[in-house]
């Protein structure tokens, strides 16, 4: 449980921190190109890194679903 807390807040602190840049960069009109283009980026990878994470998630759901059972 350490472990999944764990990774949960690194990944946490990433998305922000990308999401954070790209929209700093985003304010400044020279720079605004590279801001989009991380945004851009940062969502293809997200969708990306979804549909490879599909079984994987829907066996830790299925698994937090038996965990209650009596």
């Amino acid at each position: 449980m350490r472990t999944q807390i764990s990774i949960m807040r690194r990944l946490t602190s990433a998305v922000v921190i990308v999401l954070a840049l790209g929209a700093m960069l985003m304010t400044f009109d020279a720079l605004r190109t590279l801001g989009v283009s991380l945004l851009a980026s940062a969502g293809v990878a997200g969708a990306i890194a979804g549909l490879a994470a599909q079984t994987t998630l829907r066996n830790i759901l299925a698994g937090l679903q038996l965990a209650p059972a009596p």
